[in-house]
């Protein structure tokens, strides 16, 4: 099962979008803050990634370069 990652700061906005996107074949997760993001991609990295550019702790291409930087286990399909 496919896992995708919202990160925004706005719990609105994360709901609509686990509403439209949420799905039996998606487990949808969501961040409130890049701190959070980090943390759970450190323990399991999903596979698509959707990033407010407008975060209060970190913007969004420095949050994309450490993500980058983690070593995430491939994992089979």
């Amino acid at each position: 099962m496919k896992r995708c990652m919202f990160v925004d700061a706005s719990s609105v906005v994360r709901k609509v979008a686990k509403r439209i996107l949420g799905s039996p074949d998606l487990v949808f997760i969501d961040a409130e803050t890049a701190g959070q993001a980090l943390d759970m991609c450190e323990a399991d990295m999903p596979e698509l990634i959707v990033i407010d550019t407008a975060l209060p702790d970190m913007n969004a291409e420095e949050l994309i370069r450490r993500i980058r930087r983690m070593e995430a286990p491939v994992k089979p399909q």
